[in-house]
């Protein structure tokens, strides 16, 4: 029994060894410079001639106060369970949104405080209320913080579907969608590429959610969703990977 146990546990050292060997970035796969590789373009750039008839909606900087630190938010954070289908001030979202992407905002010379270069993930977000914008799906430009109006209507009936039949996605004021081009991101970063730019919308999601609650607004992130779905409302192919949603709304 002994001898079973013990190579038990070196079967089981080998295979972690073995695991890590295949997931190392090796020197050579080093990235120098985080960047959009040439024949990759953003799914909502489109030529200059169309994008000047598209509605486009500067926010104004709206910082948020936090007197006491972020640390009392942090301690009251919760998920919101059910919205009021009331709607947002468009400064609400702005101001959301802006806390958001502070460290994408705030990047010195050395870098972004994310793992990977911002242009990886975009943001698209579908307004369902908000007072001051149009319903329908935008581009959202963090450094600009600006959104930009790619189809009009009411999609309540198809984030709902999308997101499992969850009233909160119906009821919500608006969301938003973070978005990968997986093709991009594992030819400069390999295979684990795809976990990082879960850990960098998650980083962007959480700044989210201290915003709303700080702000005694709704939100909730969505983890459970038909990623094909949301590719047809966003008119996306498939090789655009949907990585988080959160909504947001009136609790």
């Amino acid at each position: 029994a002994s001898r079973s146990s013990t190579r038990g546990t070196a079967d089981s050292e080998m295979l972690q060894l073995a695991l890590h060997r295949a997931s190392s970035i090796l020197e050579e796969d080093k990235v120098e410079n985080c960047r959009i590789l040439p024949n990759q373009t953003s799914p909502f750039r489109m030529e200059s001639e169309v994008m000047k008839t598209r509605t486009k909606i500067v926010f104004q900087d709206t910082p948020i106060s936090w007197p006491e630190g972020v640390g009392q938010t942090i301690l009251t954070r919760r998920s919101t369970r059910g919205y009021t289908g009331e709607g947002f001030l468009q400064e609400e979202l702005s101001a959301i949104l802006e806390y958001g992407y502070q460290p994408l905002l705030s990047s010195t010379s050395s870098g972004p405080s994310l793992f990977f270069s911002p242009l990886l993930l975009t943001t698209a977000l579908v307004v369902q209320k908000v007072v001051g914008l149009s319903e329908g799906v935008y581009h959202y430009d963090p450094k600009e913080k600006a959104a930009t109006l790619m189809r009009q209507g009411d999609f309540r009936n198809q984030t709902s579907h999308f997101c499992l039949g969850q009233d909160l996605a119906k009821n919500a004021a608006a969301l938003v969608i973070h978005l990968a081009h997986l093709k991009t991101a594992l030819d400069q970063y390999g295979d684990r590429a795809y976990r990082y730019l879960h850990l960098d919308a998650g980083h962007i999601g959480e700044r989210i959610n201290l915003a709303a609650i700080r702000m005694g607004l709704g939100v909730s992130g969505i983890g459970g969703f038909y990623d094909d779905e949301v590719n047809a409302l966003l008119d996306l192919s498939l090789d655009w990977i949907v990585v988080y949603i959160t909504t947001l709304g009136r609790p």
